[in-house]
């Protein structure tokens, strides 16, 4: 795992977007959103729906975010 997935999808749940929050770590939504996805691989987890707007999360996603604010 690498650390800027894990400051990339704190990113996302402080924007709720791939958009947004890909314009704040200046990368392109698709590498953003090709990180998030590497991020979920790595945790062997889905962590974001990706069928609502703004983005949010599965309860796997959920509890992740508790402990990567840590």
């Amino acid at each position: 795992m690498e650390l800027k997935w894990v400051e990339d999808f704190l990113c996302l749940a402080q924007y709720g977007s791939f958009a947004k929050a890909a314009k704040n770590r200046n990368v392109t939504q698709p590498a953003f959103s090709r990180r998030i996805k590497a991020l979920e691989d790595w945790l062997g987890a889905e962590l974001v729906n990706r069928n609502t707007y703004p983005a949010s999360f599965t309860h796997a996603g959920f509890s992740f975010l508790k402990q990567a604010n840590v």
